[in-house]
């Protein structure tokens, strides 16, 4: 463990902090946006703050997905007065919890409702908690926001709008913690552990999840592409709350919410022919998924993985909430 775990932190050092920042290559991202429409959920702060700003500053249409009502309207009103030649009708607000299924579909349908087609939706919502709690559908909810309902069912309920663009992609934020583990058991992370529940440990089995799914699922998405991308060591509200004044030190010097975004950006809005579907990026450059033979995993572990995820139903279902029922005007 500890050999993984220091694999991880001088990979990390050299690449994911604000000097790994500095050597990458910077991107264009200066594409007219006009026309195009977004999805970006955990939007009201840090990393997808920035992204919702940079789509809308180019031309697009945003949907800023968001389960606090109060801090979404405040980003709404800053992400308008720092870009008042834009339309202010062009930011839109979807209130709605990523960690539920209800809440997932509350939001596909929201979209619909108004749009043909979207052309990128950011999987960006997420939460690091210091103890294991169930969400009201009953899954640990480290899981459920990140993975099976903020990326998993959102991308599924999105895709009927996503194959209406010319040039579709799903972009999810995802994390180094993953290199420190590996892909458990679907069950297992659905749940939750029984007991010895460590936030960071979580939190790195749902970023991994992320990036073996993404991986698995280009495969049948056809024209959307679907990246994964990590941040880096990134100042954000969230990193704060979790790793306190410990993170300036241990990380340092970090990236700024922008530097963190850049990437998210790039994959969002370049063309998707230069997207590499299924893999994970940092910056503008696709990265190693694995850092150490320990987080490697077999074949058959993947397959029944994805067998339990497509077999799963969300215990909120109802016949009037099925992933396919969300359909384009």
């Amino acid at each position: 463990m500890l050999s993984r775990v220091m694999a991880f932190y001088n990979y990390g050092r050299k690449n994911f902090t604000e000097k790994g920042y500095a050597k990458a290559p910077r991107p264009d991202l200066s594409a007219d946006l006009t026309g195009r429409v977004y999805v970006v959920t955990g939007s009201n702060s840090g990393i997808g703050k920035e992204v919702a700003g940079h789509l809308f500053k180019r031309g697009a249409r945003v949907y800023m997905v968001c389960r606090s009502k109060d801090r979404a309207e405040d980003a709404r009103k800053e992400i308008c007065e720092a870009h008042k030649e834009r339309q202010a009708e062009d930011v839109r607000l979807v209130i709605a919890d990523m960690s539920l299924y209800s809440g997932v579909h509350q939001a596909a349908s929201e979209v619909a409702e108004k749009e043909s087609k979207v052309d990128g939706l950011v999987c960006n919502a997420g939460a690091l908690l210091d103890k294991k709690v169930l969400t009201d559908e009953g899954v640990e909810l480290t899981f459920a926001c990140h993975f099976l309902y903020g990326m998993y069912h959102m991308g599924k309920l999105m895709l009927p709008l996503l194959e209406k663009s010319d040039d579709p992609r799903i972009v999810v934020t995802t994390s180094g913690g993953m290199y420190n583990a590996k892909l458990y058991e679907f069950d297992e992370l659905l749940k939750g552990p029984e007991k010895g529940f460590d936030g960071q440990i979580t939190y790195a089995k749902a970023k991994r999840a992320q990036v073996a799914v993404a991986e698995e699922w280009a495969k049948s998405l056809g024209k959307v592409k679907i990246a994964t991308v990590h941040p880096g060591w990134t100042a954000t509200p969230g990193v704060d709350k979790a790793y306190g004044s410990f993170s300036k030190w241990l990380l340092s010097p970090m990236r700024t919410p922008w530097e963190g975004a850049e990437g998210i950006c790039f994959l969002a809005t370049t063309s998707g022919s230069n997207i590499e579907t299924g893999q994970l990026y940092l910056d503008t450059l696709t990265q190693p998924k694995h850092l150490h033979k320990s987080t490697e995993t077999p074949p058959e572990v993947t397959e029944r993985f994805m067998k339990a995820l497509e077999a799963y139903n969300p215990p909120s279902k109802t016949e009037e909430q099925k992933d396919d029922a969300v359909v384009s005007n």
